[in-house]
């Protein structure tokens, strides 16, 4: 054994551990099993469940044996089992990748939604699922699109970089977001960007509705109160293109 007098303290961070990796495979395995529905309609993650859980069972069963096989062929010595481990470790980690990758989401979180949006908004055909797995999607790297750069709490806005403040919140009186335009002075040129103010009673269809108010102000520039009218006419029209396009609209991960 390595260290054994350490074995108490080495347990117990292992034990540690195994339990955050089970809440974290815990936490995600839904989302996993639910993208295998047939449709956004079909209640059948029950069915998914049971399968998936059955197919871990054997799997665990199997690499119960593997490991006492290798164990009698590798023995005690350290550096065997050691090299045997890291091994098999870097196969389970590539493996999990891959797995991973083959998956496909139709949900839409903000990545997903904020491509969708751009391309909709730019008069082009939106991603598929499938071409959104395999281009778009990151696996291993961090969201490439932060929630804080697009959503923002209205204390932590600067107001002097809002011009006419008042006369948005007026705009945006009886809606559950707020879109604020924000300007960056520069060196060379100034800069707009825009960001999204929630209501705390805002629901996962105002988001989307918001998101694609921001875009259609992010092209033309308009008034914020006008990119809102547009994205209300338009959001019909987006709703049939993400349905098109294989994307889900009964339920979004935000």
């Amino acid at each position: 054994y390595a260290f054994p007098s350490f074995f108490l303290l080495l347990a117990t961070i292992a034990n540690c551990l195994k339990q955050i990796s089970m809440l974290t495979s815990t936490a995600t395995r839904s989302a996993i099993y639910r993208s295998f529905a047939k449709t956004d309609a079909t209640n059948n993650i029950g069915d998914i469940t049971a399968k998936g859980e059955a197919q871990i069972a054997v799997v665990d069963l199997l690499g119960m044996a593997l490991g006492i096989a290798l164990t009698k062929m590798l023995g005690f010595d350290q550096y065997n089992i050691l090299l045997a481990y890291l091994f098999l470790s870097l196969a389970e980690i590539v493996t999990m990748y891959f797995e991973i990758r083959s998956v496909i989401f139709k949900q839409l979180n903000l990545d997903r939604a904020l491509i969708t949006v751009d391309a909709f908004v730019q008069n082009k055909s939106l991603p598929t699922p499938e071409e959104y797995a395999a281009s778009y999607e990151r696996i291993l790297l961090p969201p490439k699109i932060l929630v804080n750069t697009i959503f923002m709490p209205l204390s932590q806005l600067n107001t002097t970089q809002i011009p006419n403040l008042s006369d948005l919140a007026d705009h945006f009186a009886q809606e559950p977001f707020l879109l604020v335009p924000i300007n960056f002075s520069g060196r060379s040129q100034d800069t707009t960007d825009c960001t999204i103010i929630l209501r705390p009673d805002a629901e996962d269809s105002d988001i989307l509705r918001a998101l694609l108010a921001r875009a259609i102000y992010l092209r033309d520039l308009t008034h914020p109160g006008l990119a809102r009218h547009q994205a209300d006419a338009r959001l019909t029209s987006f709703h049939d293109s993400l349905r098109q396009a294989g994307w889900s609209t009964y339920s979004f991960i935000y």
